[in-house]
């Protein structure tokens, strides 16, 4: 069987109409699963193999509203496309129905065109549900790594500083500092709300860089050219890629204000050519020398 074609379960207690389902679905390029013994259908349906249900409400052994919960149950998302299909039509039935979770109606005698055309709009719907359920999961995935690795990122700053302290005892407490507040300013600047998954993502990227150099020239760097504190922010921000536009959106700054900034960083790094881009510059100040 193909499996990119749609997976029907059919549940129908009598013979001539199941064949009729069977053979006008299968015509329209469906693969079916066709069940007269209702339990025997609740026993082979597979949330990962079936995408929609077609079900018949009056039968001897158990009513498709009761089989439809049964089949819910063993669907862990909860999300199976359920078609009742039966002769009755009154509103408490159809009602029901939709109570019991299912998702469309079809009255008997069924017009196989409108049955073809609703299986294909809810497997489609189905699709993107399932769609849209995956990127919800790797998202929370991606966010739970990128938790992980700050978290990594503050162990790593503190034994660092640690090393420092052991290796330098009381005679460089201006380098202990220097690294130490600007850790902290790149920390600060990680839990900015404004910040996109992306974003943090290459301010990660770009602690994980410092940091790896024993010596992190650019958190000590920094401090060397006694950049302000809004200033160094906006030196992390610049060195890890971020444009004016998204600058402005993380620290709530006017662009004017920005601009201002980077004129000043500029000329406290001594940066006087116009050619010179200050994110190269930036990068440069990270290689161990």
């Amino acid at each position: 069987m193909l499996k990119n074609k749609p997976y029907i379960l059919i549940v129908e207690d009598k013979s001539v109409e199941l064949n009729f389902y069977n053979f006008f679905l299968r015509n329209a390029q469906f693969q079916t699963d066709c069940f007269i013994d209702p339990y025997a259908a609740l026993e082979s349906f597979n949330p990962d193999l079936h995408d929609i249900v077609l079900l018949d409400i009056c039968m001897p052994m158990i009513d498709g509203f009761d089989l439809a919960k049964q089949i819910i149950k063993k669907d862990p998302n909860k999300n199976i496309p359920i078609i009742f299909v039966s002769s009755l039509d009154k509103n408490e039935q159809i009602r029901k129905g939709f109570q019991c979770g299912g998702i469309d109606y079809i009255q008997k005698p069924v017009d196989y065109t409108e049955l073809i055309n609703k299986i294909m709009i809810w497997v489609q719907h189905k699709k993107k549900v399932k769609h849209i359920e995956n990127n919800k999961y790797e998202k929370e995935i991606k966010i739970h790594v990128q938790k992980k690795r700050i978290q990594d990122l503050q162990k790593k700053s503190r034994t660092l500083v640690n090393e420092k302290k052991m290796i330098n005892h009381h005679n460089n407490t201006h380098d202990i500092h220097s690294i130490s507040e600007n850790v902290n300013i790149q920390l600060q600047l990680l839990g900015q709300k404004n910040l996109s998954f992306n974003e943090r993502n290459k301010i990660i990227d770009d602690m994980e860089m410092d940091l790896s150099c024993s010596r992190s020239e650019f958190i000590k760097k920094l401090q060397d050219f006694q950049l302000t504190t809004s200033e160094k922010k906006i030196a992390i921000l610049i060195k890890a890629g971020l444009r004016t536009k998204e600058i402005i959106q993380v620290l709530n700054l006017s662009i004017n204000t920005i601009e201002t900034h980077r004129k000043s960083i500029r000329y406290k790094l001594g940066i006087r050519k116009s050619n010179i881009d200050l994110i190269d510059y930036l990068n440069s100040l990270s290689v161990d020398i």
